[in-house]
């Protein structure tokens, strides 16, 4: 109930304990949450997540939670909730067995343009001077943990 009112944010600990493993450390639970395929209609502006053994799924954006619907109807209509949308969408699928995410699905980043506060970055393509620096960061990284160990 915490989760489909609200009361718990999107992107933090719900505080939902599952007793999935023995004391053995095997599974004990019967059936885990599975998203089995996500459809997107761009024609429609829908996204559904088809499932098994779900319970819940909730749908976020930018952090925060903008619809929770059944695993039977878990299809959004973005036009119904585009003063709440930001950069992206992604589910959270929760199930007797666990809970799951989907990777983000992002969205048209011209109509969205300041939606969110992410910061921009700086990146320059440098080619096969990104790879060498990379290496001798990792080199520079073993020589300080070896020498430091020798204090």
């Amino acid at each position: 109930e915490g989760i489909e009112s609200g009361k718990y944010d999107a992107d933090e600990d719900i505080g939902i304990t599952w007793s999935v493993l023995d004391k053995d450390g095997f599974t004990t639970a019967a059936s885990f949450p599975a998203v089995t395929s996500v459809s997107v209609d761009d024609s429609e502006n829908t996204i559904t997540v088809h499932t098994e053994n779900a319970l819940l799924v909730r749908f976020i954006s930018d952090g925060k939670t903008f619809a929770v619907k059944t695993p039977a109807e878990a299809t959004v209509d973005l036009d119904d909730y585009v003063s709440q949308l930001g950069d992206y969408v992604r589910a959270e699928v929760f199930g007797v067995g666990g809970m799951l995410y989907t990777q983000a699905f992002l969205l048209n980043a011209e109509a969205n343009k300041g939606a969110s506060n992410v910061v921009k970055g700086f990146y320059m393509n440098a080619g096969f001077l990104d790879f060498l620096l990379a290496v001798f960061h990792n080199w520079f990284e073993v020589i300080v943990r070896f020498f430091g160990n020798l204090i």
